[in-house]
């Protein structure tokens, strides 16, 4: 029913054009549902518009979940960008890149150098700033023994009136998390584009006795013609010098994508830590979904330890076996069950780029933790949890306990 020529019009309706931003609904369905709640409303009726789209059939229940993540995303960024100044010393600050525990990441330019950079600059937190000061003086060794295209490069690092900064190549892009936000998820072509290059990037730093401990899409930058480029060496840990900056029983690493060891406490953790994660970015690039949901992060990373995973295909039918097959060999609870090497790693993505099956995506079916396609995940009931929690040592017990979330900016 259409207004009156003395009613005032339904207005333009931001969930709405968000989700045809998002390619989700058309202009027209837009318009009929936006008509339609205007016409409720008169009587009396608040329904919101997002439950008229899926009462209508043209938007799911997954949809209205991008939709609402997309529009925190987004005011997120809008806070973000606001400055609480315009000069760091030689440099001009432009925007707010993104906000994390060791402090911001501005786009700036070098007045005398001329060069848009991302800013890292050290927050002020005097409980954490003995903690902080060596994150970040590790990063800066880290980040002076690392020189690869799939690497986001250092520029430069300093002090300025006490406070510690690093300047790092400014990546003009969005960040794979934003990415699958915005598409839902990516082809398979696509996503092993990205993968491809992460695998390059993390060889590299294996190569020079780097574990990274937090590789998640956020930490992922898409530049130009889709050029994947890991960042944040922040939780990056070297083999040889066996040093841990981590409180006692605390974990370091993302909890949708933490290695079972990591979410244990083991020690040491090494470079089949970060193949575990790159699996879990990979799962959630092909599928729009992260591997495993829960309401707590120590119920996350018990999934990682226990839980069984869908299988990619029921997300994502387009899936090639060998994607599937890859994903499965990444994701093995126990570390020896995954690739040897980034190496392997990389040859079997290749191949797949090239139509050619995997070589060393082989696992026993007994010891793989993908369901065949169609098999949805038992739900643990709380006796369970509760059983599996006793099971899980003192070390995983305290990292449960302790966890905190680390930074959400692609560059921290």
């Amino acid at each position: 029913m259409l207004p009156g020529p003395d009613e005032t019009p339904p207005q333009p309706h931001r969930f709405g054009e968000l989700a045809v931003e998002l390619s989700l609904i058309t202009e027209a369905q837009l318009k009929e549902a936006v008509e339609q709640q205007w016409y409720l409303k008169r009587r009396g009726d608040r329904t919101r518009l997002g439950d008229l789209l899926v009462k209508a059939r043209v938007l799911d229940a997954e949809g209205v979940k991008r939709i609402l993540a997309e529009q925190r995303r987004r005011r997120m960024a809008d806070a973000d960008k606001k400055l609480p100044m315009e000069r760091f010393g030689d440099y001009r600050l432009l925007e707010r890149l993104g906000r994390g525990r060791m402090g911001d990441v501005y786009k700036a330019k070098h007045v005398l150098a001329e060069r848009v950079v991302a800013l890292k600059v050290l927050g002020r937190n005097k409980n954490l700033e003995r903690e902080n000061l060596e994150r970040f003086q590790r990063e800066l060794r880290l980040a002076g023994q690392l020189e690869h295209p799939n690497l986001v490069k250092t520029y430069d690092a300093g002090v300025l009136n006490g406070v510690q900064f690093l300047e790092m190549e400014y990546v003009e892009g969005e960040s794979l998390d934003a990415r699958i936000a915005r598409l839902g998820k990516l082809d398979e072509a696509e996503a092993l584009q990205v993968a491809v290059g992460l695998t390059r990037a993390l060889e590299h730093a294996h190569a020079q006795g780097l574990v990274h401990r937090d590789v998640k899409p956020d930490n992922v930058l898409l530049a130009e013609n889709n050029l994947a480029k890991l960042c944040d060496l922040g939780l990056a840990k070297s083999l040889e010098d066996g040093s841990e900056l981590t409180l006692t029983g605390q974990v370091v690493g993302t909890p949708h994508y933490l290695s079972p060891e990591q979410a244990l406490g083991q020690k040491p953790i090494d470079h089949r830590a970060d193949l575990y994660s790159l699996g879990a970015t990979l799962y959630h690039t092909l599928t729009g979904r992260t591997p495993f949901e829960a309401h707590s992060a120590g119920q996350l990373m018990e999934a990682h330890v226990r839980g069984k995973l869908t299988n990619p295909k029921d997300a994502n039918p387009a899936l090639s076996g060998g994607i599937v097959a890859v994903v499965t060999k990444l994701m093995a609870k126990n570390a020896a069950d995954r690739y040897a090497s980034a190496t392997d790693l990389l040859a079997d993505l290749e191949r797949l780029q090239r139509g050619e099956a995997p070589l060393h995506a082989g696992l026993d079916a007994n010891r793989s933790v993908v369901l065949p396609p169609g098999v949805a995940p038992e739900r643990l009931q709380a006796r369970e949890r509760s059983k599996r929690a006793g099971c899980l040592g003192r070390a995983g017990l305290l990292a449960l306990a302790a966890y905190w979330l680390v930074e959400r900016s692609g560059y921290l």
